[in-house]
This record gives C-alpha cells, sequence and structure tokens, in this order.
C-alpha cells in the first residue's frame, strides 16, 4: 500500500515538473521571438495527417475528462507542410486546449481542413462561451487571462494562444479568431503556398 502512494506521489512530481518545463519553454520561446531572434527549430516536410493524428491522441484524454467531444476529420495522406514540425503541433495543442478547458461538458471541438488557391487552412471550431472582442484582444496579449465561471476550473499562464500566433505569423502564416459571447469561437491557421510540400493536392479540400 505504501509503495503504491509512493508510486502516485513520483507521478504527481514528475507530471508537475513536465508542467513547470512546458511555461518555461512557452515563456522562453516568446521571448525569443520577441526580441526578434526566431526559434531554433529546423524545417522539414511533414504529413499534416501524421501531426493531426499525433495531435487527437494527446488531446482526448483531456476532452474526455472535461466531457467535450473532438472531431478530427480525415486528412489527405499527401497533403504535406514545410514548417518546424514541433512548431506546428505545439500551435494546435495549445489552439485546441483552449477550447476544450472554454467548452462546457456535452460539447464538441471541431478541427477542419482545407486547401484554397494552394494555401492550407487548419481550423479550430468550439461550442464554447465565446468571447467579446475586448476579450479576444486579452487572450491573444502574453500572458493575459479571459477570466470566466470555466476559467476558474484551469490554471494557465496566458501564452498558448499569443505563442502560437507568433509561431505561424513566424512562417509567414497568419491567425484569426472569430468569437462572439455563447456563440463558440473558431480560430483560423493559414500557412502561405511557398510553405506547402511538392506532393500537396491542388484541389480544394
Amino acid at each position: 500500500m505504501a509503495n503504491a502512494r509512493y508510486v502516485e506521489y513520483a507521478g504527481d512530481i514528475n507530471d508537475s515538473a513536465q508542467h513547470l518545463l512546458s511555461i518555461i519553454d512557452d515563456v522562453l520561446d516568446l521571448s525569443r521571438i520577441q526580441a526578434g531572434h526566431g526559434l531554433a527549430q529546423a524545417e522539414n516536410e511533414f504529413a499534416v495527417a501524421d501531426v493531426l493524428s499525433a495531435v487527437g491522441r494527446m488531446i482526448r484524454p483531456l476532452a474526455a475528462r472535461e466531457g467535450v467531444r473532438i472531431v478530427i476529420p480525415p486528412c489527405p495522406p499527401d497533403l504535406r507542410l514545410i514548417a518546424p514540425e514541433r512548431m506546428v503541433r505545439q500551435s494546435l495543442l495549445n489552439i485546441i486546449g483552449n477550447a476544450v478547458k472554454f467548452t462546457a461538458p456535452g460539447g464538441c471541438v471541431t478541427v477542419g481542413l482545407a486547401l484554397r488557391d494552394g494555401t492550407l487552412e487548419l481550423s479550430v471550431s468550439d461550442t464554447g462561451i465565446g468571447m467579446t472582442p475586448a476579450q479576444i484582444v486579452t487572450a491573444l496579449t502574453p500572458f493575459g487571462r479571459v477570466e470566466t465561471p470555466l476559467s476558474a476550473r484551469h490554471a494557465g499562464t496566458g501564452l498558448g494562444l499569443p505563442l502560437a500566433k507568433a509561431m505561424i505569423e513566424m512562417q509567414g502564416g497568419a491567425l484569426h479568431i472569430d468569437s462572439a459571447p455563447d456563440q463558440g469561437t473558431t480560430v483560423l491557421l493559414t500557412f502561405p503556398p511557398v510553405n506547402m510540400g511538392s506532393g500537396s493536392p491542388g484541389a480544394e479540400a
């Protein structure tokens, strides 16, 4: 019995250490970008389907605990992107994680995928509480936290969205938020055509 408690304590300590490390990494990444130094992340060509699959596996336990459904559509296996893969994965994790946290149990978070004129668009839409224009500005400000009844349940640094926006813009893309109170939120990520791999389909998905 004592050994089981020690294992549980060790697990809690490890989880806390990993959480603290992720916060430190986010602060350092954002500081480097704001200082104009960028990030030391090499670009590589990767399958978008692999990243979406990995993000889905990582985010589903959180969604299950919150009682929120996650919908990720099938992605063409030959759709590829040239960018730092870790950056894209981390950006999607931050955005989808926020969507889950600000959606009440029974709600849904849906990932969308489209190609328009060679530009890759990834969207994350939720049926959550939504935001006012002023709250959107706060959410995109480093360390800004939108205070709501749901936010009180989740600890956070207010770095997820600002860091995702900075990372995407560093690659020549853009992040846009469309939201309204009680109407949910959609975060749209666009990647420029120059960053599309040669194996990408040219038609709209």
